[in-house]
């Protein structure tokens, strides 16, 4: 019996297993979100291979590959986004270096994900399976003391 992959390695997209989702443009978020509240409730890390996608479910592992430099990486949404028209996904500034897309800003991407993933049998019914984060009440302000 082999030993079970690494994690990192058990969501790696890779042969059949995959199938493109769709093809757009790709921007990136870096320094000035680090640390700030996702869509998804925690907290963006501008060195974590995330990403922004507007229907995507939380945790969905994406593979975005350039186009135009044919570099790819494995992306976890956590956010929603880019709001851009054109856009297709937002990627943290991991992985935007991994791309290559840091100079340019912007790059021509296809969007692959598995096919296994939660037992979506075509791209319009994942992108339909959207989760919404949960809201929760703001916290009161603690009551003055009066003297």
């Amino acid at each position: 019996m082999a030993p079970e992959a690494p994690v990192d390695e058990k969501y790696r997209l890779t042969g059949d297993a995959a199938r493109e989702l769709e093809r757009g443009h790709a921007s990136w978020y870096g320094g000035q979100f680090h640390g700030r509240r996702t869509a998804s409730g925690e907290n963006y890390d501008k060195y974590a291979l995330t990403a922004a996608h507007k229907t995507l479910p939380f945790g969905t592992i994406v593979r975005v590959r350039s186009l135009t430099l044919g570099r790819e990486v494995d992306v976890r949404i956590n956010d929603r986004g880019p709001f851009a028209p054109g856009r297709v996904i937002d990627v943290s500034q991991a992985a935007a270096e991994a791309l290559g897309l840091i100079g340019a800003g912007v790059a021509t991407v296809s969007l692959n994900v598995s096919d296994t993933l939660d037992d979506a049998t075509s791209p319009s019914e994942l992108t339909r399976k959207i989760r919404k984060p949960s809201r929760r009440p703001a916290a009161k302000a603690p009551a003055a003391k009066l003297r």
